[in-house]
């Protein structure tokens, strides 16, 4: 969401994008190459981006990858790169438009228990972007308050999992052998509440 001049900017700091060669990077000449058109599309092309392609196309150095001079390829490229600085060279008319992706959040749920007062409820999810699985997820929500914490992550699609309310501060989740879990709460704590939770696989 920031302005073009200020991605750019954060850009060249943080590549290290400019005049010279990045150390250990042999396609150099191709991140500097697609910046400049990206600078060149949405009107701030820098002078110093500009100049530094100015050189790559003058010297030739990005053609010593394309083959022998008089091979055909090397003959495409260079007209290719000079066709290049010839169109950044003139201020593109229009920004390019700008067109923000599209986030599209669904959830599978697979389990929402209530405890036996009545004040919280656990629920497990597989949680998808764009209809591509990312992870399921399992979060304690207590009502009244309002407030709710994540207590089981993993990354398993069609896993099987369960859940059972042994008292109202005792929760214990039923899984499938072999999920690895990235987040495993063993309590979860709130105003002096706490509510154990125990794992058992089946």
């Amino acid at each position: 969401g920031e302005a073009a001049t200020v991605v750019s900017a954060s850009i060249k700091q943080e590549f290290g994008l400019g005049l010279e060669p990045i150390e250990g990077d042999d396609e150099w000449i191709d991140l500097l190459l697609g910046f400049a058109l990206a600078q060149w599309e949405t009107k701030c092309l820098d002078q110093d981006v500009l100049q530094a392609v100015k050189a790559i196309v003058e010297s030739e150095i990005d053609l010593e990858r394309w083959g022998e001079p008089g091979l055909e390829m090397f003959a495409e490229r260079k007209t290719v790169l000079q066709d290049f600085l010839a169109q950044i060279s003139v201020e593109r008319p229009k920004s390019k438009r700008r067109v923000k992706p599209k986030f599209e959040f669904s959830v599978n749920e697979l389990v929402r228990i209530l405890s036996p007062d009545g004040k919280k409820v656990f629920y497990v999810s597989e949680e998808f972007v764009n209809q591509k699985y990312i992870h399921t997820s399992g979060l304690l929500e207590r009502i009244q308050e309002g407030s709710g914490r994540g207590i089981v992550y993993y990354h398993k699609l069609g896993a099987r999992i369960l859940a059972r309310w042994i008292d109202s501060q005792h929760l214990q989740i039923i899984h499938e052998p072999g999920i690895e879990f990235s987040k495993q709460e063993e309590s979860s704590y709130y105003c002096g509440n706490i509510i154990q939770i125990s794992y058992l696989e089946s």
